[in-house]
């Protein structure tokens, strides 16, 4: 899925289309002419709209007026401190699964790294696991059937978490 519509950016994103187009309208978000109903957006759309929604969720000292003028990598620096305080404060992660999605559609292995490193840092391999890798999975699953998406999109996560576990296994102490 390389392309987007307003619905599979309102869908994935967790956000109404109408707010959308008003944070484009009003802070030029996407810095297109005028999005509509058959706009189509990248992934760098996608991402931008999920961690402003994250970030603005997550401290609500951040505004869309703010992150608007600030640049995608910008930003996800930004989302990647405030994911650490989220995960302290916070016991739902759904927000951080998003994030998780989000990576992967635009197969950025660092972000998504970075995300699951703080999570299994911050919670625990096992809680980490039960509450973010496995309904990470099971959303990619459903997603891929809503949705046209590339099989590579679901093996890059999968690839990536088998990674962190490999490497989170191997740092166990061997005991006798």
């Amino acid at each position: 899925m390389n392309t987007y519509s307003l619905k599979d950016l309102s869908d994935l994103s967790r956000l109404d289309e109408q707010m959308i187009v008003l944070w484009d309208k009003k802070f030029k978000l996407f810095n297109e002419d005028k999005i509509d109903k058959n706009s189509l957006f990248n992934h760098d759309h996608l991402k931008k709209v999920i961690i402003i929604s994250f970030l603005i969720e997550s401290n609500k000292k951040y505004t869309v007026e703010n992150l608007s003028v600030k640049s995608l990598s910008e930003i996800q620096l930004l989302s990647e401190f405030e994911i650490q305080n989220y995960i302290q404060k916070n016991k739902s992660y759904e927000p951080i699964i998003v994030l998780l999605i989000c990576s992967c559609f635009s197969y950025d292995t660092r972000f998504f790294d970075a995300i699951l490193t703080l999570c299994f840092n911050k919670i625990g391999i096992e809680k980490c696991c039960i509450d973010i890798v496995f309904p990470f999975l099971s959303k990619m699953s459903i997603i891929m059937e809503k949705y046209t998406i590339q099989e590579s999109v679901i093996s890059f996560s999968k690839n990536l978490i088998r990674k962190h576990l490999f490497y989170l296994i191997k740092s166990i102490p061997y005991s006798d």
